[in-house]
């Protein structure tokens, strides 16, 4: 998948805004993807002070917002989302596993997506404590996962320097 995938041309607007939800979310995956494969497997669970997030970390909590937002909270499946261990886990992962982990969810995620209709992305949710609707429910995580991803990117580069390979590019000038 190209990592910024602009050229659409829909032509139903229902569609359309599914379609983009779940390429939004494949992108975020590609470039997540894309800095673990660069970076040593102990530089995953790095973390400049204790306090603070490894990128191992993050891939659980966006798993675990993920499936608490859309899976649960949207697709109907039950809540087992254990949010202070996705923070809490030292013992690292391997890389693989949590890519395994977070592909799957995605996958899964997609699936739910691809279910909705124009009446059910206005129906009513109470998820985290917010009623909300499942449109602003599929906003909200798409734009929190482009978020984290940008935040492991930069761990990564930060951690590179300037070893660290660009996905991407702009052709011009």
């Amino acid at each position: 998948m190209a990592v910024y995938q602009l050229n659409t041309a829909h032509t139903d607007l229902l569609r359309g805004l599914l379609s983009d939800l779940k390429m939004e979310l494949a992108g975020s995956l590609s470039r997540i993807e894309h800095a673990l494969a660069q970076l040593p497997e102990e530089e995953v669970w790095w973390r400049p002070h204790e306090e603070m997030n490894a990128i191992g970390n993050l891939i659980l909590h966006l798993c675990g917002n993920l499936g608490q937002w859309v899976l649960s909270g949207v697709g109907g499946q039950p809540d087992v989302r254990k949010r202070a261990e996705e923070f809490s886990q030292r013992e690292p992962i391997p890389k693989a596993v949590l890519l395994d982990k977070l592909r799957g969810v995605i996958k899964e995620v997609g699936s739910v997506i691809d279910r909705q209709t124009a009446a059910s992305l206005l129906e009513r949710r109470s998820i985290q404590s917010y009623q909300t609707t499942v449109l602003t429910a599929l906003l909200h995580v798409v734009h929190h996962f482009e978020g984290h991803a940008q935040e492991i990117i930069y761990i990564t580069r930060m951690r590179l320097g300037s070893k660290y390979q660009f996905q991407w590019t702009p052709r011009s000038p």
